[in-house]
Order: structure tokens, then sequence, then C-alpha cells
């Protein structure tokens, strides 16, 4: 899944914890990198969070559909700066 222009890094980094597979990231050269395991270490630094740019694109792989569900409905409908 393309994931671009994440206006709320704090509610993305949340809704990734909330995820019960495990969720990738795909690299440049084309590995993938545990998601999961950074937004957990990103959200325990909260005063990085506020800072964090996400509105480059990227991509994310699933293990559970469910989980590329719940993200699609957070990026369609609760990706916004409003709580």
């Amino acid at each position: 899944m393309k994931i671009f222009k994440v206006t709320n890094a704090e509610r993305f980094l949340d809704r990734l914890g909330k995820c019960e597979g495990e969720v990738y990231v795909v690299a440049p050269d084309g590995g993938l990198q545990d998601i999961k395991r950074y937004a957990k270490e990103l959200r325990s630094l909260s005063w990085m969070v506020g800072r964090l740019d996400l509105t480059n694109e990227f991509e994310l792989r699933f293990e559970n559909s469910g989980d590329a569900l719940m993200m699609l409905h957070f990026m369609t409908e609760c990706n916004s700066g409003a709580a």
C-alpha cells in the first residue's frame, strides 16, 4: 500500500501500533524493514513525533489484510491534524 501525505504522525504511529500482524516499510532497494518496531520507539520519544515528517510517499506491506484495511480507513477518514 502506498502511503503519502501523513498529516498527523502521532495518530499514524498509534494506528501502526494497533496492527495485529507485522507491518513492513519497503526500502528503496526493495528490502523490508519492520516499521512497527520503529513506530514503538518513536512514540516513546514523544517530543520528536511532532517534528516527524511523513509527507513523502512510501510503501507499506501488511501481513494481515485486516491491518491493511484499518490503515486504508485511517488514511481516507482520519488522517487530519484534528483530534
